[in-house]
């Protein structure tokens, strides 16, 4: 069975759509590959926001000034990262990774307690606090 997807427009089989059982076709409307690279767009748009504004619109680190978007990270100022990944695992209900944190964080209205840092400051940091 062939099915034209809404997103690339290509003409499909359809073991090339996820099954949907609450779908009506039984599929997801948008091939797997398009499906999947919705999904990257939208986790580095969330990643993106959230370092904007905890960078204060420019993004780098806050201690070095370091700017590569790919090593910067969000720093829990309190250092209750573990109490913030205990309580998303207990809501979601499986291990929260980075991009659960980036949309709590703009669900929340992104909240006081947060920072921006380079992966070698954040690492600098962790280790100074034992």
């Amino acid at each position: 069975m062939l099915r034209i997807c809404p997103s690339c427009k290509k003409m499909l089989d359809i073991t090339n759509f996820y099954k949907v059982k609450y779908y009506k076709s039984g599929f997801s409307s948008w091939c797997i590959e398009c499906t999947k690279l919705y999904g990257i767009k939208k986790r580095e748009e969330r990643r993106l926001k959230v370092l904007h504004h905890y960078s204060n619109g420019e993004i780098k680190c806050k201690l070095c000034g370091y700017s590569n978007v790919r090593a910067l990270v969000i720093d829990h100022i309190n250092n209750d990262g573990a109490i913030h990944k205990r309580a998303l695992k207990k809501k979601l209900r499986y291990e929260a990774g980075s991009s659960d944190i980036y949309k709590d964080l703009i669900d929340r209205n992104m909240p006081i307690g947060f920072q921006v840092l380079c992966c070698n400051c954040n690492t600098i940091k962790q280790f100074g606090r034992n």
